[in-house]
C-alpha cells in the first residue's frame, strides 16, 4: 500500500474534522492524524450499523458515487474527502463539480476535497 504522506502533511496544517478516507489508509490516518475522525479502517467489516448495511458497504456506495452519496456525506457531517485520484468519486466530482465540495490538494497518490456543508444546496 502506498500511503498519502504528502496529503497528510497538508491536512496537519488544516482544522481537524471528519474525513471520508480510502479504506486502506484508515489505520495510517488514525496514527498520523489523531485529531481527525476517519470514516473507515481495517476494523470496519466487523462493525454493525443501524441501517442493516455494513459500514464497508456504505463506504463503497460513497467511493463509487452511487445514488445518494451526497446525502450520506451530509448525514455523517464529513469535512474532508481524502481519496485516491481516479476513483469513481474523484471522477464524478471532476465531471460534475459541487459548489460545496472544493478540491484543495492533489498529487499522484491522493486528492483532498474540502466540504462546506453550510454551502450545500438541498
Amino acid at each position: 500500500v502506498v500511503y498519502p504522506c504528502k496529503a497528510v502533511e497538508f491536512l496537519k496544517k488544516q482544522k481537524a474534522g471528519d474525513i471520508f478516507n480510502t479504506y486502506e489508509w484508515g489505520g495510517f490516518l488514525i496514527w498520523q492524524l489523531p485529531d481527525f475522525k476517519v470514516f473507515v479502517d481495517g476494523r470496519m467489516p466487523a462493525w454493525q450499523h443501524p441501517s442493516g448495511k455494513s459500514p464497508y458497504t456504505i463506504f463503497l456506495e460513497i467511493i463509487q458515487a452511487k445514488s445518494g452519496w451526497e446525502r450520506t456525506i451530509q448525514n455523517y457531517k464529513i469535512n474532508w474527502l481524502l481519496i485516491a485520484p481516479g476513483t469513481f468519486l474523484d471522477l464524478e466530482l471532476q465531471k460534475n463539480p459541487k459548489n460545496w465540495i472544493n478540491e484543495v490538494y492533489r498529487d499522484k497518490t491522493a486528492v483532498i476535497y474540502k466540504i462546506s456543508l453550510s454551502s450545500m444546496v438541498q
